[in-house]
């Protein structure tokens, strides 16, 4: 009771902290719609809260419920945006924009509604965030009629607010910067803090990409005082972003990489996959700056698949050039090239100067690197009259530089032009004095956050000692309570044991009376045969089922001759240990590569072949559904839907199931093989010199399911094959058997010296032989575990 009043009260708290963050929206929007209804009131500002909250479920809980009941068609405009609200949050941009045109539809003939406004806007927000600019720009001047016509001071500001967020994503800074200082002078009047909150972000990310790094820092630290006061989570992820700009320009890696986790943090807890889409783009360039270019190119191409999963052109081109820049540096050239191209293609069709300057840039780093220094200069020039026209210093700078060591063989003067201006503007971005004044206001901003905390801990320990002394008085109570119950009870049982006492000694005199004993025996041996026979009846029934699922999991399994189409030879040896497997095999092919696993899930009989089913049903999904091609991604993808349908926490105590496999991507064009591995390994056995060898290779030491505190992700690895390899994947069921001359294990070095010596023979044969060799080890011993042996050659 304690501990729901806690909470209870925490609620209320958050709930107060937001007052201010909802005045503006209730006051100027719900109120001044809904003057007489006060339940329509309270629903609406409620799931407005929510929303801000990041609370996302409960909100569209409340929303479905209302939608539920018969309403007007104007109450239904509002509750539309504010589900539109919440899908834009969570990056499903198309439904926003269909739920936006149902309420200007619904509000047709109330053409000077505030809520029109809020949709207008709305609607054109998401079309930005698909890089219909145009469009945007045209749906807020309609957003803008309306609200000056109303003297919508609200609307107003919010279009002003996302006029400018279109033009900075265009990257016309100062026209965005212009923008924002008139929505915030209105936010101001009508005292909209999440609205300044927003501004004040947006504001700092300007001055950021423009140099200015003294004010931009200034303004986001009032973004996240304010953001954090109010429990504005999506916004305070972005904050947070703007601050990683700005460690990222003064050359502050760590620092940076720290703020961008915890951007990324707050971005999966809302599932907002835009925002986490960038917060991998910009690890990802961060860890390329480390020189750890695994993890660039891991974190990139997670943000490549997210964007071109929600269509945001402008990202994918960015992450196409990130990727570029990295396989440059790791002199990877034609894979560096195709990744240009397609930004450059992306951004000439977006119109995008400030990418184009940014892949004129890359494009001289790449000719650089191939010593072509005519296509350097060329490149080079390009994108530095475009960043001088666009007052982009970071580009010039880096232009400049490059310009630099391109002339300096053949036109020595040139080269010490572009040195001087590339110092000069070095030492203007990185001057010593601006850096002290960041340094600064972030001490300044640190003290004041150690203030609030300060503050916030005592009021915390003040509710705390209410807390302890409520909870002594109850735990006083329960014990009062307690001890009356045991003396209760002592007093029932004294009771009930004088008159048990009695009863047997009544029963006792009585049994010496009974002559039908025989009868009574009788009657007692019907019931065992009849209970007998409900036993056997049940065990063929469960027995039934379990043949019936074993029907199932061999129609999902494919057949052997299946299996052996896609190769040039082919064995599956699989041996369940009951009826039905914790063992499985799949295969599929998607773009011309062949794709198989084998799997060990947890236990075997009934509950292994729930898991194995399972396996191979989300197997298809991940794979046939969305055509992945990589093993570790698969594996990952894989992990996520076995945790989320088995609902694994990682709590103490709960079962760990899941699944150890491996799982091979083969090329027979290029003859090479990717694979990933959870807790299996892999055995390759090639002919060198007319004597065969067995390489053992191995994967990750974590199953596909919940594993520790961390779920690591699943490393990939590629194997170039030759004519006539042998590639054995297993589970542990055969290595694990025991039999022999001493009731041993049958291990795996057995194995190796048992594949190495039948490598010479058609694999049919060695099938036949691997079979044989189990039941001759194994004998009159049990089965330990399900076996499965999948063996194919080149």
């Amino acid at each position: 009771m304690i501990k729901i009043k806690y909470i209870f009260l925490l609620v209320l708290i958050t709930i107060f902290n937001l007052s201010k963050a909802e005045d503006c929206e209730k006051k100027y929007l719900i109120d001044a719609t809904f003057s007489v209804s006060e339940k329509q009131k309270s629903a609406l500002s409620t799931i407005n809260t929510l929303t801000i909250q990041g609370n996302y479920e409960e909100a569209k809980k409340q929303i479905n419920q209302l939608k539920s009941n018969k309403t007007s068609s104007l109450f239904l405009s509002a509750i539309y945006t504010y589900e539109a609200s919440i899908l834009y949050n969570q990056s499903n941009y198309k439904k926003c924009i269909e739920l936006c045109d149902s309420t200007i539809f619904l509000l047709k003939n109330e053409p000077n509604n505030a809520y029109q406004v809020k949709a207008l806007n709305l609607k054109a927000k998401a079309l930005a965030s698909l890089d219909e600019f145009d469009n945007a720009i045209q749906q807020l001047h309609s957003a803008k009629i309306i609200a000056e016509k109303n003297n919508d001071a609200y609307g107003l500001s919010i279009y002003y607010y996302l006029k400018g967020s279109v033009y900075a994503d265009k990257g016309l800074f100062e026209k965005s910067t212009a923008l924002f200082d008139s929505s915030l002078t209105i936010k101001k009047k009508i005292n909209d803090e999440l609205g300044e909150a927003a501004c004040y972000s947006f504001l700092g990310l300007n001055n950021s990409f423009m140099g200015n790094y003294s004010i931009a820092i200034s303004f986001i630290q009032k973004s996240i005082t304010i953001r954090d006061k109010i429990g504005d989570k999506r916004g305070l992820a972005n904050s947070y972003l703007n601050l990683y700009r700005i460690y990222y320009g003064m050359g502050e890696t760590d620092k940076a990489l720290s703020s961008e986790f915890k951007s990324l943090e707050i971005c999966a807890e809302i599932n907002d996959l835009q925002c986490v889409s960038g917060r991998y783009t910009n690890i990802g360039q961060l860890y390329q700056l480390k020189g750890e270019y695994n993890k660039a190119l891991e974190y990139q191409f997670k943000a490549l698949d997210i964007s071109n999963k929600l269509g945001l052109k402008i990202r994918t081109a960015l992450i196409h050039e990130n990727i570029a820049r990295v396989f440059i540096q790791q002199n990877k050239l034609e894979k560096a090239f195709n990744h240009i191209d397609t930004s450059f293609v992306i951004r000439q069709e977006l119109n995008d100067d400030e990418g184009l300057t940014s892949i004129y840039y890359v494009m001289a780093l790449y000719h650089n690197k191939k010593n072509d220094h005519s296509n350097t200069i060329k490149f080079a020039t390009l994108s530095l009259e475009k960043s001088i026209k666009l007052k982009l210093p970071f580009l010039s700078k880096d232009a400049h530089e490059l310009l630099s060591k391109a002339y300096y063989a053949s036109h020595p003067k040139e080269a010490l032009e572009h040195y001087k201006a590339f110092i000069i503007l070095r030492d203007s971005i990185y001057n010593i004095e601006k850096t002290k004044e960041i340094t600064r206001k972030e001490l300044e901003f640190d003290f004041a956050k150690k203030e609030q905390v300060q503050k916030i801990e005592q009021e915390q320990k003040l509710s705390i000692i209410n807390q302890e002394k409520e909870q002594a008085a109850l735990i006083r109570n329960i014990s009062i309570l307690f001890l009356i119950i045991v003396i209760t009870f002592l007093i029932i049982a004294i009771r009930a044991n004088k008159i048990k006492h009695k009863a047997q000694k009544e029963l006792e005199f009585a049994n010496k009376l009974l002559h039908s004993t025989n009868r009574e025996l009788k009657e007692n041996n019907q019931t065992i045969e009849h209970q007998k026979q409900t036993i056997e009846y049940k065990n063929r029934e469960i027995t039934d089922s379990i043949k019936y699922a074993f029907n199932i999991q061999s129609a999902l399994i494919p057949k052997e001759d299946e299996f052996a189409n896609y190769f040039k030879e082919a064995f599956v040896l699989f041996k369940p240990k009951d009826i039905i497997s914790g063992d499985f095999y799949w295969i599929t092919e998607v773009d011309n590569k062949i794709i198989y696993a084998t799997g060990d899930c947890t236990g075997h009989g009934v509950p292994g072949g729930f898991m194995s089913m399972l396996g191979i049903s989300l197997l298809n999904e991940v794979v046939n559904e969305h055509e992945l091609t990589d093993p570790a991604l698969i594996l990952s993808r894989l992990r996520k839907k076995v945790i989320k349908a088995l609902r694994q926490k990682g709590l103490y105590g709960e079962h760990q199931d899941g699944m150890d496999m491996i799982l091979c991507v083969l090329d027979k064009t290029k003859k090479e093989l990717l694979y990933a591995a959870a807790n299996r390994p892999l055995y390759i056995v090639s002919k060198n010199n007319g004597a065969y060898t067995l390489k053992e290779h191995k994967g990750d030491n974590q199953p596909v399911g919940i594993y520790g505190k961390e779920l690591k992700p699943f490393k990939q690895f590629t194997i170039s094959l030759n004519d006539n390899d042998i590639l054995y994947t297993f589970s542990d069921g055969y290595a694990d058997q025991f039999g022999g001359p001493n009731g041993k294990k049958f291990k795996y070095k057995q194995m190796q010296e048992l594949f190495l010596s039948i490598a010479h023979l058609p694999l049919n044969e060695q099938k036949s032989i691997i079979d044989a060799t189990f039941y001759s080890w194994k004998q009159n011993i049990e089965q330990v575990d399900d076996v499965c042996v999948v063996g194919i050659k080149i």
